[in-house]
């Protein structure tokens, strides 16, 4: 089966396991070849209510088709070629795992997901590491860091 490239998709931890997130908690990121520096990195943006809006606006038009419009990891794109995209939403996909991070895996890609080094600027990336952490909340109003 071949599996099409897709410039520009941004598909945001596309295949990110419990046991990825346990190796992010022990500072092992070998299978994403991020760094300690990079998983130390902190985000220089709060998740204000612009800071949210963007990369809410980021997500629905980078990440969606793979990630679903919920952060469920059911996008259309990953139904049709069958990916297992983690779920987002669920606090334990992420546990342990930095915003530098996710910061780092949106900038180098891995497997389907394509890398954004080139293609998305720092404050666009940390806005969506903003938006992927509110993911979690239980309600639909989004968290704010006032």
């Amino acid at each position: 089966m071949r599996i099409p490239k897709i410039p520009g998709l941004l598909a945001v931890v596309c295949l990110i396991s419990p046991a990825a997130a346990q190796d992010t908690a022990n500072g092992k990121l070998q299978d994403w070849k991020i760094t300690s520096q990079e998983a130390a990195l902190e985000n220089p943006l709060k998740p204000d209510e612009e800071s949210l809006r963007q990369g809410k606006s980021l997500f629905e038009s980078q990440c969606a088709l793979c990630h679903g419009t919920t952060g469920d990891g059911k996008g259309s794109l990953a139904q049709e070629q069958k990916w297992d995209i983690r779920d987002l939403k669920n606090p334990e996909t992420l546990k342990g795992v930095s915003d530098g991070a996710i910061f780092a895996m949106i900038t180098k890609g891995k497997g389907n997901m394509p890398n954004q080094e080139g293609r998305l600027k720092d404050d666009q990336k940390w806005k969506l590491v903003n938006y992927i952490r509110n993911l979690i909340s239980a309600t639909d109003s989004p968290k704010t860091g006032t």
